[in-house]
């Protein structure tokens, strides 16, 4: 399953009916819907999901709280649902610009690093939501983002198994040094957002690669 992968609301809520200025109704739920996740990534992204109740999230929309329980049973279910989309952003925009720099690893980790701070530098909206609104929310919330970084540590694996095919490390240690690096990784990122983003990008991607290359390249020694 992928970081941003939703599971399909209640039959209830797709129903279809009769059209309406050529729109059927289950074409208008989901219109609304996506003016609530919209909604969603301005409140939470801006004001903080503490703070963004359901009134203030229809009123962002444009939609009374009869379209937003249509949709949503509270707010939690909308902050995972945004956090979804989020998550999802970044993995393709980051796998894409990793996989365009192959087979060079150390391409491919400054790309990704590149398109990961990039993204949300170009929307801190997004940063929000993902490092720092997500977190200690809920149980059902910490299993979401649980859920998205083992997809990330994931892909690290895949995208280093080339490089770390000769490694004589367990698939168990390998997993541990992801985690650990998409750890670091994370870490620079919530500094960054809730220091304002007072360093340049540069300076992050370029400090983040030595960190992730020093891994990388100690762990290809190893054999």
């Amino acid at each position: 399953m992928s970081p941003g992968q939703q599971t399909t609301p209640p039959t209830a809520r797709t129903t279809t009916g009769r059209t309406y200025r050529g729109a059927d109704r289950r074409q208008r739920q989901d219109e609304r819907r996506a003016r609530l996740m919209e909604a969603g990534i301005e409140t939470f992204g801006t004001i903080g999901y503490r703070n963004a109740t359901v009134d203030r999230v229809c009123a962002a929309a444009g939609l009374t709280k009869r379209y937003f329980y249509e949709s949503f049973d509270d707010s939690e279910e909308l902050l995972l649902a945004v956090y979804g989309r989020v998550a999802e952003e970044l993995h393709t925009r980051i796998v894409a610009d990793a996989e365009a720099a192959a087979p060079d690893i150390e391409a491919q980790v400054r790309a990704a690093l590149t398109a990961l701070f990039r993204t949300i530098g170009d929307d801190p909206r997004l940063a929000r939501i993902a490092f720092v609104e997500i977190l200690a929310v809920s149980g059902t919330v910490d299993s979401a983002w649980q859920a998205v970084n083992t997809a990330f540590v994931d892909t690290i694996l895949q995208l280093t198994q080339p490089y770390l095919d000769a490694a004589d490390l367990s698939e168990t240690d390998l997993e541990i040094l992801a985690t650990g690096v998409l750890g670091a990784v994370v870490l620079i990122a919530q500094r960054w957002i809730l220091g304002e983003r007072a360093q340049p990008i540069e300076a992050l991607v370029s400090n983040a690669h030595t960190l992730v290359m020093a891994v990388v390249s100690r762990v290809a020694a190893l054999d």
